[in-house]
Parts: C-alpha cells; sequence; structure tokens
C-alpha cells in the first residue's frame, strides 16, 4: 500500500466515521488533536482502522502524540512501522518464547495482556473479583426470570443468598447501582470464575460449567456504550487475523440479557446487540468472545443514570479464556508456550 493511499483511506475514514456532520471536513494535513477532531475514544478508533488496513500491530513507540497529529504523519508512521517491524505472530509471541517448559496458563498470559490492554486503552478501571454475588442482585438483573435454572446457588449459612456469578459483569452493575455516572463513559475491567447450572460439558469443545471470564464492561450514553464495543470488535478481529486464526465475527443467535423468545431474538439480531468471536476447535466454531450492547436494560435494572438523569446504556465484551487457549493450542501449537508460530 502507498503512502498516499494509506493517507487517503485515513482522511476518508476521519471524515464519515469520526466527526459529527456539522464538523468541517479534514485534511491530510489538518491538526487533528488541536481541532479538537481526535479524543481518547476516537484515537482508538482510528488506530484499529489503521492496524486493520495494514494488517498488523502498531508497536506503542509509534503510538505518540507527534506522530498522530496529522493523517500524513499516521500514514508515515503506519508505513514505517509496517517495513520495520517483526513479523506479527512472531512478535505477539515473543514474550512466551523464553518460557521454557511453561504450563499452559502462562501461555495464556501474553494473549490476556494484550485483552487488558484494550480496556486500559478506555481508562478502565479493574475490579476485583468476588467468587459469589448475591442472589437478590440476580433478581434485580431479571436473571432468574429471564434464564431459570442456571444461576449456581451457593448455601452459604448466611442471611442472604449467594450463587457464582453467571458473568463477571453482573459485579459491576451492582457495584454502580442507584447512582449517577459522571461521564458519557465509564470502563470497568473484571476477572472472575464464572458458572452456569444447565451447560452441556464438552470440554473438548470448551463448554464447561464453570469458566473463566475476562470482560471489558462499559456504561454511559448508548452513543458512547456501542462506539467503544465496536472499537473492541475491530480491536480484537485485527488481532486474530494478525495470527491468522481463521477467527470470524458474526452477529450471535442466543440471548444474552432477554428470554429466549423468537420476537426477542430477532430484534437481537436486526439491532445487531450481540457479536461473536469464533474460532475453529475440534471441528466446529465455537465463540471464544462477545461483544454485547444492552442498550438501557441494565440502567434501568439497576437505577445506574447519566448525568441527566436518564437511565444508563451498558456493554461489554467478554473472553472466555478457556476457549481462546483450546483454539490457541489447536491451530498455533501443542505447547504455545515453547514454540513461537512461523509467520503469516
Amino acid at each position: 500500500m502507498t503512502g498516499q493511499l494509506l493517507r487517503d483511506r485515513i482522511v476518508s475514514f476521519i471524515n464519515t466515521a469520526l466527526l459529527a456532520p456539522a464538523r468541517a471536513p479534514v485534511s491530510a494535513e489538518t491538526p487533528l488533536f488541536e481541532h479538537g477532531v481526535l479524543d481518547s475514544l476516537r484515537v482508538l478508533d482510528l488506530i484499529a482502522f489503521v492496524e486493520a488496513e495494514i494488517g498488523r500491530s502498531l508497536p506503542d513507540s509509534a503510538i505518540r502524540l507527534d506522530r498522530f497529529r496529522t493523517a500524513e504523519a499516521i500514514a508515515a508512521t503506519a508505513l514505517g512501522a509496517l517495513v520495520s517491524d517483526r513479523p506479527a505472530r512472531d512478535r505477539i509471541w515473543s514474550r512466551t518464547r523464553s518460557r521454557r517448559g511453561a504450563g499452559r496458563a502462562e501461555a495464556m498470559a501474553g494473549v490476556e495482556e494484550e485483552m487488558i490492554g484494550w480496556g486500559r486503552d478506555l481508562g478502565a478501571r479493574e475490579v476485583g473479583a468476588a467468587p459469589l454475588i448475591p442472589i437478590a442482585e440476580l433478581c434485580r438483573a431479571g436473571y432468574l426470570t429471564s434464564f431459570p435454572g442456571r444461576a449456581v446457588a451457593v448455601p452459604s449459612g448466611l442471611s442472604a443468598e449467594f450463587a457464582v456469578p453467571p458473568a463477571a459483569c453482573m459485579h459491576c452493575y451492582a457495584d454502580v447501582a442507584d447512582s449517577k455516572l459522571d461521564s458519557p463513559l465509564v470502563v470497568f475491567a473484571i476477572r472472575n470464575l464464572c458458572a452456569r447450572g444447565d451447560e452441556t460439558v464438552d470440554a473438548s469443545r470448551g463448554r464447561l460449567r464453570q469458566f473463566t471470564m475476562r470482560e471489558i464492561v462499559l456504561l454511559g450514553t448508548g452513543a458512547e456504550v456501542d462506539r467503544a464495543r465496536r472499537a473492541l470488535m475491530r480491536r480484537a478481529q485485527t488481532y486474530v487475523t494478525r495470527l491468522d486464526l481463521g477467527a470470524t465475527i458474526d452477529v450471535a443467535t442466543d440471548p444474552f440479557h432477554i428470554p429466549a423468545d423468537r420476537g426477542k431474538l430477532a430484534l437481537q439480531r436486526l439491532r445487531a446487540l450481540k457479536y461473536e468471536l469464533r474460532m475453529p476447535v475440534a471441528g466446529e466454531k465455537i465463540a471464544v468472545a462477545s461483544f454485547n450492547y444492552h442498550e438501557d436494560y441494565f440502567g434501568r435494572a439497576f437505577g445506574i443514570t447519566l448525568p441527566d438523569g436518564s437511565p444508563a446504556h451498558s456493554g461489554c465484551v467478554a473472553f472466555g479464556l478457556e476457549r481462546w487457549e483450546l483454539a490457541l493450542r489447536e491451530q498455533l501449537s501443542a505447547d504455545a508456550a515453547v514454540t513461537v508460530p512461523r509467520s503469516a
């Protein structure tokens, strides 16, 4: 790709996807930060777009204010990184190369670090894991009504009843219940052991009754939540494309916060409220991540409001870590911690 072509595509993306309709279009030389074109969220969108265009991740050293000042500078930076950078798959796994004899959990560390970085770029606050959640919070979320029999209750001997959380994000909504957000987008990151009671167990395909989820949880206005969700979707797509994992992102057909009603599922698909990242495992494609937009469902359920008093919208990006490990082991190597994959 030539510098002029990439520059023109960057300018077109900024004008069509990032600028408000009333704003004057930018040129290749427009100072993007000085003119208020880029902020912390839009620059994430732009980085994801550029990485998708060149088919590689930009190294941390390339993401500097002076290198993102104009579309011209961004194109030059991106193409310079493309020429000088090591093969993407080698770079991604180089941090595991010295871990001779490392266990599978350590082999996954580099991938999870990438997920953590995506949340950090959005300003995510890490939330401490909690092994149990009060049944009352699941009732408030409508989970017991929507998915009867799926909550895994745990005898506690206490006055309150508890369950293993069915999704890590439930803790985040409960933590900010009955409160007003102070900004258009609030982001949390959480890693938690989860369980669902009626799961069909098939460990070879990642179907587990207990599993580990890492999530990036989004709360704010509908526009900001969905923009962040889509930016994270693009970053995940770029990442798995660079690893040549045969992954696809598709609109999901299963419900995530509503009963399995045919009309509601059709509406979910039409609104594209849930996407799944799927990878091949044991002869079929399994979902290893989901990108969910709940609209104002949890904002209303938990009394979470925006500064103007309206219900907050929410979304979450959830990664099933055991499923990621299965997919990576099958496609990259029997021991990803020892073997660095061939260049794409």
